[in-house]
């Protein structure tokens, strides 16, 4: 059984990946500074917390992909492949 608080984590994670998901079918990538633009309805550094926990399961990658800008940057693996060659 989940508590109130553990079944309400467990939602906003799953909206915060489908977000996540969202963004980066529409941009291609993620990072702070592109974000900034956007309406976000959460915070950047809980995108990133859910960036990271997909980066584990492998379905996005972190990545250096602007020189310009600073911190955290994602993409999806074929954005990366599709950049590389």
């Amino acid at each position: 059984m989940f508590t109130d608080g553990e079944e309400n984590r467990g939602t906003g994670l799953r909206h915060t990946r489908k977000k996540i998901k969202i963004y980066l079918k529409t941009l291609g990538v993620l990072f702070r500074s592109l974000m900034e633009k956007e309406s976000l309805p959460r915070r950047w550094r809980v995108l990133v917390a859910g960036c990271e926990r997909m980066e584990l399961r492998g379905e996005l990658r972190a990545a250096r992909l602007s020189r310009k800008s600073a911190g955290e940057q994602f993409a999806l693996p074929d954005t990366l492949s599709n950049c590389a060659g």
